[in-house]
């Protein structure tokens, strides 16, 4: 159950680009001509949406950043030049690099484990 849901909050980052690009659209809408007074009231609430969905972003990117960092670093299954690569892939990725990392080494983490019990 903590892989399902690590997976859905790797995933998160990516659904919140997403409703942050749309957010964009009700903005295009708004009249801005001289003189036009209509309700600000749409403008204030998208910019408002806009901003919460950027903060709720890059707050989300960063927990993920420093999670994966330090499992890494702490991922015994790992030598010193794999963790070096995940390291660098985590760095310069990021969001893809989460999904990526979260599926060879805590995804497949279990299958490894039964794989190796039916060798031996």
């Amino acid at each position: 159950m903590g892989k399902i849901l690590l997976g859905i909050a790797t995933v998160f980052p990516f659904i919140l680009m997403v409703l942050y690009v749309l957010s964009f659209f009700p903005m295009a809408f708004i009249a801005h001509e001289p003189g036009d007074m209509s309700d600000p009231s749409l403008g204030i609430f998208s910019i408002g949406l806009t901003l919460i969905l950027f903060i709720l972003m890059m707050v989300s990117s960063i927990a993920l950043f420093v999670y994966y960092l330090v499992h890494v670093v702490n991922n015994s299954r790992l030598d010193s030049s794999n963790r070096l690569i995940w390291a660098l892939v985590i760095l310069f990725f990021a969001n893809i690099g989460y999904l990526v990392y979260w599926y060879f080494q805590i995804w497949k983490e279990e299958d490894d484990r039964v794989e190796h019990n039916y060798l031996n």
